[in-house]
């Protein structure tokens, strides 16, 4: 009996020390992992500074957003300039499909006819200077403009995507030692109540050595 009690003593002790030494894997594993990630979260807010600078000190950077703000105001003319000559033909056509006999003979009609074909020509010549040569230039400059801003979101990307899995392992980490607590938290409160039921187990004997009735 004193062997086997002896033997499940020493098992018991075994698993304590077992339970332990995995927690303290557990908790140093995660920790590692939480170095790992703060640092390339550290490394893509560097990167991200980085850009940041070298878009606030570029030169080109700054000249092809005040050239694109210049572009888009000529666009806006020129859009303008294009309703504009729509709205005169229009107003041209009607006056031809109004024209009365008398003045066409005394010659409104070829005056009329020749608004109408100025609207067009200057609407088809706005429209070519808009789409073929405006927004062309607009287009070019966006582009080179847009690659920063791209590599600016995918750094942003990156960094939030390392900023969350951080905060996951952290969250775990945390659970981890919450559980640890609680188990060790319930294993004293049971030696506790353990050890006030032995103190009142106890024979209270009197001097001569006889139990107390």
């Amino acid at each position: 009996a004193a062997r086997r009690i002896a033997s499940c003593w020493r098992g018991h002790c075994s698993r304590l020390v077992r339970d332990e030494l995995l927690h303290k894997r557990d908790i140093k594993q995660r920790s590692n992992q939480v170095r790992i990630l703060t640092s390339e979260h550290q490394h893509w807010n560097d990167q991200i500074a980085l850009l940041q600078r070298r878009i606030e000190k570029s030169k080109p950077i700054h000249s092809a957003v005040k050239s694109i703000h210049d572009i888009r105001n000529d666009m806006a003319k020129l859009q303008a300039k294009i309703i504009e000559n729509e709205n005169n033909l229009v107003e041209q056509s009607r006056i031809h499909e109004r024209m009365s006999p008398r003045s066409v003979e005394q010659g409104w009609q070829a005056q009329v006819e020749k608004n109408i074909d100025s609207a067009r020509q200057a609407i088809t010549k706005t429209k070519i200077d808009f789409l073929f040569n405006t927004k062309q230039k607009l287009r070019g400059l966006e582009e080179n403009f847009e690659k920063s801003i791209e590599e600016m979101d995918r750094l942003k990307a990156k960094n939030g995507w390392y900023l969350k899995w951080r905060q996951e392992e952290l969250e775990r980490l945390w659970e981890c030692q919450r559980r640890h607590h609680y188990k060790e938290k319930q294993k004293r409160q049971r030696q506790s109540i353990a050890d006030e039921r032995r103190k009142w187990e106890k024979i209270i004997t009197r001097p001569s050595g006889k139990p107390e009735k």
